[in-house]
């Protein structure tokens, strides 16, 4: 069973009047909807950015805000809106959030539902709790049983009234609760040659008298059609400065399904960098023999003494040989 989890969804188009902006466009806007100044869900109290001008009786009237899609099983919804109120009184205005469902035809709102309304409550703002120039998160009423379009989810902004009261809204946002799959773990395979990264990661160690000089490997897998997936760089901090039959390197691999052979060559190290050697699949820890479905090889100094004869180039092994698939969630979960 996926598990719960809780999002915020928010606005991405707005309507003003005859003429509709989507908030990504920060430089879209223009009149009352300052797109420039949406910055998210700011709760700072510092955080004075604004998507409305000043709402006042004598000035604008209402603005609308579609809120991003929620997921199709999404429950739980509170409706947020972030205000506050500059200058006045809250005598003989209507200051409301209106939650609603619509389509967006030409400009304008069409076939609108009312999903939930708040209306800032008649009062003296001290008697209210509400301070001037304060920010406040007020909760609006949404009723999930009248939702029949996710998609077309709307939330008006609007005042009338006579008094001098100056009104800005920060933002308005859907809180949900919705089911969360994660992704797939990402597989890597060459389809030139039908080869698998090797898993897990090759080891490496090193045996005899250790040191503190560094070592690093890659193993590539290879069959008749070519080589790849190189795997991930193994790393040895313990290597002997020199590397002979008793202080060398073990590496050991799991074998991959179809690999004829695995090139192995040596990434960082005080020299000789490049393909140390080609080994043969079920060759066993250190390249010791055994099987088992593992491969290895012993790197004692002997192979590629300074510069080899190919360097280790991811380029050769990635590109059009090699895809990462991942499996990502459906498109409707943020």
């Amino acid at each position: 069973m996926s598990p719960l989890v809780s999002g915020h969804f928010q606005m991405v188009q707005t309507i003003d009047g005859e003429t509709s902006f989507n908030l990504t466009d920060k430089y879209g806007g223009s009149g009352a909807l300052l797109h420039s100044n949406v910055t998210g869900l700011g709760t700072e109290s510092s955080d004075l950015h604004y998507v409305t001008g000043k709402l006042t009786p004598s000035g604008i009237g209402e603005s609308l805000f579609r809120i991003d899609t929620p997921p199709s099983d999404f429950s739980s919804p509170i409706l947020k809106v972030r205000w506050l109120v500059t200058a006045g009184t809250e005598s003989e205005q209507d200051f409301r959030v209106t939650a609603i469902q619509g389509e967006f035809l030409n400009g304008a709102l069409i076939n609108q539902v009312e999903i939930g309304v708040w209306t800032q409550p008649p009062g003296d703002y001290v008697d209210l709790g509400i301070e001037l120039n304060t920010w406040v998160i007020q909760i609006v009423p949404f009723n999930l049983a009248l939702v029949t379009g996710r998609d077309d989810l709307w939330v008006k902004v609007s005042m009338i009234g006579s008094t001098a009261s100056n009104i800005r809204v920060s933002w308005v946002a859907l809180q949900a609760t919705f089911s969360y799959t994660p992704p797939e773990a990402p597989t890597f395979k060459n389809y030139a040659n039908g080869l698998t990264l090797i898993d897990p990661d090759p080891s490496a160690r090193a045996e005899g008298t250790k040191g503190s000089t560094l070592y690093c490997y890659r193993i590539v897998p290879c069959n008749a059609l070519g080589c790849g997936p190189a795997s991930e760089e193994i790393i040895v901090t313990d290597g002997n400065a020199t590397l002979d039959a008793t202080n060398h390197i073990c590496l050991t691999w799991d074998d991959v399904e179809g690999a004829t052979s695995y090139e192995v060559y040596r990434t960082c190290g005080p020299a000789g960098l490049g393909l140390l050697a080609t080994v043969l699949p079920n060759d066993g820890d250190c390249g010791a023999g055994g099987g088992g479905g593992v491969s290895g090889h012993k790197d004692d100094g002997t192979e590629c003494i300074t510069d080899c004869d190919k360097i280790f180039n991811p380029g050769d092994f990635v590109g059009c040989q090699g895809v990462d698939t991942i499996v990502y969630p459906a498109a409707e979960t943020p």
